[in-house]
């Protein structure tokens, strides 16, 4: 045995003892790096790079199960292909030998975006009293901003505050609305089959972070040594793409969830930057396309990049700006937007997913109007879900119950409701599906899937012309509901 070679050896048994019964498999990698450096004696940056990866690959022998970097970037499959991605490090002349990373493979288990169920007992999940509604997707816009909160808020650390108390009543301060205006919702029709049990799900992201070292002991910053941070673990990467209309990918490793935006200087829209060349551009509902053809170019951009849609039902477009511009008597003061939304509900137990305001809940495409090209892709994410059996709400009479108390303000006193209009929303035959909500513990938020009715507004007589409201959706876990007739204030869903 060569003394370099030994003196390496010895120093990485000091860090970590165990490797040593794995000197047979070490060696050849140890001889492999050791060729592939062109300096006749390693210095000590390379010394510190070959420690690292040592330690980085006897953990792979250790653990043959563990997928490595390249198996993540096979993962991602459709979602980051070679079109997209452009490394986001310059790698320093002692680049590592890439013979030495694990082959991607195929059949790999522990791919990053999965798709399974696993069963849980009853009320796995604790109490669901106290889960908050879920949010529409993030909204469109130019500028290529990559610091919007992807359309999959991830199951990671949030600011250490409580969650609001959203009782009706418990801030005796609130501030009635105004204009007042009470709304009675009318179902008359008939109720689908209701059970006593229902089924929940919650997302548990398959988190995975690439060790520091994977990519640390390639960058030469100059002025900091990154190696030394021990422990450190990359939980998201990004790349950038810059070529006529490119693209800013981030892959958050954490809560596996991938989400593409445009690069903004690369668009041609970025060079308008005077009120006479944004009004030249400012779309007008002649150049709005068809639904039809706004899904043709989200389509093309699925099967161009292999997104797997395998678990998404039929996709739709949001179309609640048309809402608001029919409404509007000047139609020239109505921005039309830019960019229109399509969406791929996500499918769980054969029912569709949304948020509260009725919206499709799973992969959303923001098509720009123009250019018909994809500008913004979110909702990319594993699909792991834990499922459990709560008690369900078998009795219609609570859902009408429900819906007599929402909008009509009973927390607020009799005398403050006295000038209050009054309006009727006709409610029509409601859908069967899951509701996204979150579970808060002052640290970390998980995302839910609560089965739920959702029924379409047809209808409004008075109130508010600008009424917000495109679907009414009610949860059917029985103690979710209780909670909400009982003092529960639902919060108005932005649309």
């Amino acid at each position: 045995m060569k003394t370099s070679l030994k003196t390496f050896l010895d120093d990485l048994y000091l860090i970590d003892p165990t490797l040593q019964a794995h000197e047979a498999e070490i060696i050849p990698l140890v001889e492999k790096l050791l060729a592939s450096d062109p300096a006749v004696e390693p210095d000590t940056e390379f010394v510190k790079r070959l420690r690292m990866q040592l330690q980085d690959r006897a953990a792979e022998l250790q653990s043959p199960a563990t997928a490595g970097f390249s198996r993540w970037f096979y993962a991602l499959g459709g979602a980051v292909t070679a079109a997209v991605i452009i490394p986001l490090v310059f790698i320093t002349v002692n680049k590592p030998d890439t013979s030495l990373m694990p082959p991607a493979t195929p059949s790999d288990s522990s791919a990053l975006f999965g798709y399974t169920v696993t069963e849980e007992g009853k009320d796995a999940f604790g109490s669901l009293s106290d889960l908050m509604e879920g949010s529409s997707p993030p909204p469109t816009g130019g500028g290529g901003d990559s610091t919007r909160e992807n359309v999959a808020a991830p199951e990671m650390v949030l600011e250490s505050m409580p969650a609001p108390d959203m009782a009706m009543g418990s801030d005796a301060k609130m501030i009635a609305p105004y204009p007042m205006t009470k709304y009675t919702y009318v179902y008359a029709g008939e109720f689908p089959e209701l059970s006593s049990t229902v089924a929940v799900y919650k997302r548990n992201p398959s988190s995975k972070s690439i060790p520091f070292s994977a990519i640390g002991s390639s960058l030469n910053l100059g002025n900091i040594d990154l190696t030394s941070f021990n422990g450190m673990k990359m939980d998201s990467v990004s790349f950038s793409q810059n070529q006529p209309y490119g693209y800013q990918m981030t892959v958050n490793l954490r809560d596996t969830a991938v989400s593409l935006d445009a690069q903004w200087d690369q668009w041609p829209m970025s060079k308008c930057q005077t009120d006479g060349c944004y009004q030249a551009e400012r779309v007008k509902l002649a150049d709005v396309p068809s639904e039809d053809d706004l899904i043709a170019a989200a389509n093309a951009f699925i099967k161009d990049h292999a997104i797997d849609i395998s678990h998404y039902g039929t996709p739709t477009v949001d179309m609640t700006w048309k809402r608001d511009y029919d409404r509007a008597p000047n139609k020239n003061d109505v921005w039309i937007p830019d960019q229109l939304r399509v969406l791929y509900p996500l499918v769980i137990d054969g029912h569709s997913v949304s948020d509260q305001s009725g919206m499709s809940s799973g992969i959303s495409i923001d098509v720009h109007i123009k250019s018909r090209k994809v500008m913004h892709v979110y909702g990319i994410m594993s699909r792991n879900y834990a499922k459990s059996d709560y008690a369900g709400v078998s009795d219609s009479k609570d859902i009408k119950d429900y819906l007599a108390k929402l909008d009509n303000y009973a927390w607020m006193p009799e005398s403050d409701l006295a000038a209050a209009e009054t309006a009727t929303v006709t409610l029509g035959e409601p859908m069967m599906g899951y509701s996204v909500y979150y579970k808060y513990d002052r640290v970390f938020r998980q995302e839910m899937l609560i089965p739920s009715l959702t029924f379409p507004v047809k209808e409004v007589k008075g109130g508010d012309p600008y009424f917000y409201r495109s679907y009414i959706v009610v949860p059917l876990a029985s103690d979710m509901l209780k909670e909400q007739q009982n003092g529960g204030m639902p919060i108005p869903p932005a649309v």
